[in-house]
C-alpha cells in the first residue's frame, strides 16, 4: 500500500510533554483542518532507559503517516511545512504489514503499550532488489520469532516529497503489547536461554543489508488519529 510519511524533528533537550503537545495538539490540527484523511502519529514517549542493549536515541522524532491517494504528495508536503515549526522530512512509501494488531481502543486515543521507531538505509553497494529481499525474505520471518512483536510495519522508502530529505532505505515501526515485552530484554529477545543466540543472529543478519551507521531508534508511543486526540495516558514502564 502506498502511503505518505513525515518526519519531524524536534530539539534533543525539548521537553517530551512539551513535545507531544506540539504535535499533537498544535501541529495535528493545522495539518489536518478542513481535511478527512487517515492520519497516525508515532512519536516520541519518553526519555530512553540509562542502560539499554537498543541504542536509543534522545533526540524529539514524529512520524506522521498520511493515507491521502499515491499523487496528492506536493500539497501534503506544502501543509506539513507551513504547520511544523522545525526540521521535517517527507517520503512517498510502500507499506506492508507483515503482522497486525486489531484496533479495538477508541480513536484518538493512545495505543496500548510501547513501540520502537528505526530509520535507516541499506548497505552501500547492495541493490534495492536485495535490499528489499534480505529485510522482507530474511530479517522479518526472523524478527517475528525471536521478538514478543503485536503489530509490525515496513516502510519501503520510493522517494523523497520534501526537497532536501535524507537519504533513506526504510523505516520500521515495531509495537509491542506490553511495555516490558520491548524493554526488558530478556524478554525481547526471546527469553532464557534463548538471548545471547538470538542477539547473535539479529546482528549478523542486518549487517548484510543495512547500514549499520545511519540506523536511528527510537522509543515511541502511537496515535491513531482518526478523531480528535484525547488526554494521553501515562505510560507504566513497568508491565
Amino acid at each position: 500500500m502506498h502511503k505518505m510519511v513525515f518526519i519531524l524533528r524536534g530539539e534533543r533537550t525539548e521537553p517530551v510533554n512539551s513535545f507531544r503537545h506540539r504535535v499533537l495538539d498544535r501541529f495535528i490540527p493545522r495539518l489536518l483542518e478542513g481535511t478527512a484523511v487517515r492520519c497516525k502519529a508515532t512519536l516520541t514517549a519518553a526519555d530512553p532507559p540509562r542502560l539499554s542493549i537498543t541504542p536509543y536515541r534522545k533526540e524529539r522524532v514524529a512520524l506522521v503517516s498520511l493515507w491521502d491517494g499515491f499523487f496528492a504528495g506536493p500539497s501534503w508536503a506544502e501543509r506539513v511545512r507551513n504547520a511544523w515549526e522545525g526540521p521535517c522530512y517527507g517520503y512517498r512509501v510502500e507499506e506492508s504489514i507483515p503482522l497486525s494488531y486489531d484496533r479495538d481502543w477508541p480513536p484518538g486515543t493512545q495505543t496500548p503499550g510501547l513501540g520502537l521507531l528505526t530509520l535507516f538505509r541499506s548497505r552501500r553497494g547492495l541493490c534495492r532488489h536485495d535490499f528489499i529481499r534480505m529485510w522482507h525474505e530474511g530479517h522479518t520471518p526472523l524478527g517475528m520469532q525471536v521478538h514478543p512483536l503485536w503489530n509490525y510495519v515496513r516502510n519501503v522508502v520510493a522517494a523523497p516529497i520534501i526537497p532536501d530529505s535524507p537519504e533513506l532505505g526504510g523505516i520500521v515501526e515495531e509495537h509491542f503489547r506490553c511495555p516490558g515485552d520491548l524493554l526488558d530484554p530478556v524478554r525481547f529477545f526471546g527469553g532464557f536461554p534463548a538471548m545471547i543466540p538470538n542477539m547473535v543472529r539479529i546482528a549478523l543478519d542486518i549487517r548484510r543489508w543495512m547500514d549499520l551507521g545511519s540506523i536511528e531508534n527510537y522509543l515511541v508511543t502511537e496515535h491513531w488519529l482518526d478523531a480528535p486526540p484525547r488526554t494521553l495516558p501515562a505510560i507504566d514502564w513497568e508491565q
